[in-house]
């Protein structure tokens, strides 16, 4: 069946499209709301390709339209940035049944996109290595105008048990044994202090904000602009999912003072783990962990069984997860002398960063070197802000 398509670039054109939107959302980052409230907080213009056939919509491609940069990395080194006007397509932003027909014809839009809007990189995050979008966007996209190969990523998810402390059962023995001596290390150490405490209410969003940052600016995700940050546009998306009565969130308290947090949202059944961090002074006591089956309980108690851990490699996630996927995530590039060099420089990068993970990884040294590199950002974080006059 022949397709056709229009692009909208108007909030009051992409509000028209709820009662398709809302049948085919699945996931709370490309939820209407949540998107229109995104573009508006960050000043992007929406740009949302709808594919038509005889019958009306078959499927939606979600964008973003904006100034950017391109940042490879090694790491946690960024060796340049450029600015860029960059087609942003979110992540979970295909909506609808998407076969090799409709993407090859999705495809040909965004191409044209860039071609007449001036474009210099289209961005797609984190499709399963099985889309077919990712798969005609390798294919039908010469290798001189695109990534080599897309930046892949596991994405677990878990199913939760139905007991409360189910999970820690399913521990080997020698974990459980762990986990539980580390939970008397903390209470020993704080007889009296070891408090958890819940956020969900609209009521709570203030106290949430106030304990997260607390937290937030000691952790190395601080240092890397990332992680939780106290800022409208977060504030924003906390309010909109607890009018819903979708947010959840916990901090770990040890003397009144809060050393950990993790925050997620219930959505269509689904628990979608957001973000998470703790004080790294007490790492030794593993906070993260405990913290983690903690919610995992209280997520139990109110009866969900579906658990995404969301976007990004972490071992908590292959320790605790029971199901995954790959995930590549590729740049597009407009045919232009300075995206061609800026995609060569990005090659350059990504290959330095491969030979180096390889090396790593024979010498068994991945989350050494992880770890090593966090507590230099964070004390490096810490004496620049020590070093400022407030």
């Amino acid at each position: 069946m022949r397709h056709t398509f229009r692009v909208i670039q108007d909030f009051k054109e992409v509000e028209s499209l709820r009662p398709v939107w809302e049948q085919w959302q699945r996931h709370p980052n490309s939820d209407l709301d949540h998107f229109l409230l995104v573009c508006r907080l960050r000043q992007s213009q929406p740009f949302v390709i709808v594919l038509d056939n005889e019958n009306g919509p078959v499927a939606i491609l979600v964008a973003r339209l904006e100034d950017g940069q391109i940042a490879p990395s090694v790491g946690y080194f960024v060796p340049f940035r450029l600015a860029v006007k960059r087609l942003a397509v979110i992540n979970q932003g295909l909506l609808g049944e998407v076969n090799a027909s409709v993407a090859i014809s999705l495809m040909e839009a965004l191409h044209e996109a860039m071609a007449r809007e001036g474009i210099d990189v289209v961005e797609l995050f984190h499709l399963p290595e099985d889309s077919p979008l990712l798969q005609v966007a390798v294919t039908g996209t010469p290798q001189l105008w695109r990534d080599g190969q897309p930046s892949w990523s596991t994405h677990w998810d878990l199913v939760l048990p139905r007991e409360v402390g189910g999970l820690l059962k399913k521990m080997s023995s020698k974990h459980r044994y762990w986990i539980r001596r580390k939970m008397r290390e903390l209470e020993g150490a704080f007889p009296k202090g070891v408090r958890y405490r819940t956020f969900a209410t609209s009521d709570d969003i203030e106290p949430l904000c106030a304990e997260l940052e607390e937290v937030a600016k000691l952790t190395y995700q601080r240092a890397l602009a990332a992680g939780f940050i106290d800022d409208a546009e977060q504030r924003e998306r906390f309010a909109l999912f607890s009018r819903r009565g979708g947010l959840r969130a916990w901090t770990l308290h040890l003397d009144d003072v809060p050393r950990a947090y993790a925050v997620g949202i219930v959505y269509q059944g689904t628990f979608h783990f957001a973000m998470t961090g703790y004080d790294p002074n007490f790492r030794s006591f593993e906070i993260g962990t405990l913290l983690f089956l903690h919610m995992t309980d209280e997520l139990i108690r109110e009866g969900l069984t579906k658990f995404d851990f969301g976007l990004g490699n972490a071992f908590y996630k292959e320790r605790f997860g029971d199901n995954s996927w790959q995930e590549g995530s590729l740049r597009l590039y407009r045919r232009s002398v300075r995206n061609l060099l800026a995609k060569t420089g990005v090659a350059i990068v990504d290959y330095g960063g491969a030979a180096g993970r390889r090396i790593a990884e024979r010498l068994g040294a991945i989350d050494k070197i992880k770890t090593k590199w966090r507590s230099r950002i964070t004390s490096t974080k810490k004496t620049a802000n020590n070093g400022h006059t407030p």
